[in-house]
């Protein structure tokens, strides 16, 4: 099975990298990545525990990490205001185990 054919949009990552002097966090150079961004309502749970209300699903082939800015396509990526953080992400294997696509709830 090969799911590059289901990546039909294209979304902007950027990782963070550390923290400033100031303690907020600080990124790297934005870079984009093919994926599947559907509107998609669900209450999940964050890695704390919390419920949160995750308006969007991304999949994609690349890894996402809670920590990651993400922009939607359409979203003004100039802005770090515009970015989204993850909520939730899990990850899917084949059956021997290797990674088959990353989904992310926002």
């Amino acid at each position: 099975m090969n799911p590059q054919s289901w990546f039909v949009d294209t979304v902007t990552v950027a990782r963070k990298t550390g923290k400033s002097s100031y303690g907020d966090p600080t990124f790297g150079a934005q870079f984009t990545i093919k994926a599947r961004v559907e509107n998609y309502t669900q209450l999940v749970v964050d890695p704390d525990g919390n419920e949160q209300r995750a308006n969007h699903r991304i999949a994609t082939q690349n890894q996402i990490y809670d920590t990651d800015r993400i922009w939607l396509p359409g979203d003004n990526t100039s802005s770090s205001d515009a970015a989204r953080r993850a909520i939730k992400v899990a990850k899917a294997t084949t059956k021997s185990g290797s990674a088959l696509l990353y989904e992310v709830w926002l």
